[in-house]
């Protein structure tokens, strides 16, 4: 899959952005295109997987998701094109897996990503007394303790 990723940076800007899939290109004209590392590997999904554990070709599935041609489905499957969020609700709905069971490299890149802006706001609130910090401070520390439990159940 090519991912192409187009921005707008500014005349001769060198910002480096990442795209859905955590590729990270650098981008130095006003507007241009990213190029692909050779490198970077498809994130893993397993909607193939569940859809033959089921029997289900592509069609069927496209029709029981409410997609009137298989070839969203090919393309997910495929790692062509990223999972929509009414695709990945449907996918629970109907195999009962969770997104992170469906798309694991998708729901770990997000769980770092929100984890290390957790870690930031935690450090930034700490020893504000207002009861609003307190409250932030116990939703921050509560999203903590989920992902050192998610942790523990990989290790």
């Amino acid at each position: 899959m090519t991912s192409w990723k187009i921005r707008h940076f500014g005349t001769r800007s060198r910002l480096p952005t990442e795209d859905f899939f955590g590729q990270w290109h650098v981008f130095s004209n006003t507007w241009c295109r990213g190029t692909r590392d050779m490198k970077a590997k498809k994130p893993i999904n397993y909607v193939r997987s569940f859809r033959l554990r089921w029997g289900l070709s592509q069609g069927e599935l496209s029709d029981l998701l409410g997609w009137n041609r298989p070839d969203v489905i090919s393309r997910v499957e495929k790692k062509q094109r990223a999972p929509s969020l009414r695709f990945v609700i449907a996918c629970f709905i109907l195999f009962g897996a969770s997104a992170a069971e469906l798309f694991p490299d998708i729901a770990a890149g997000v769980d770092k990503t929100v984890m290390a802006r957790v870690w930031e706001m935690y450090e930034s609130i700490q020893g504000n007394p207002s009861r609003k910090t307190k409250v932030k401070i116990a939703l921050l520390e509560s999203a903590i303790e989920r992902a050192q439990k998610r942790k523990r159940a990989l290790s």
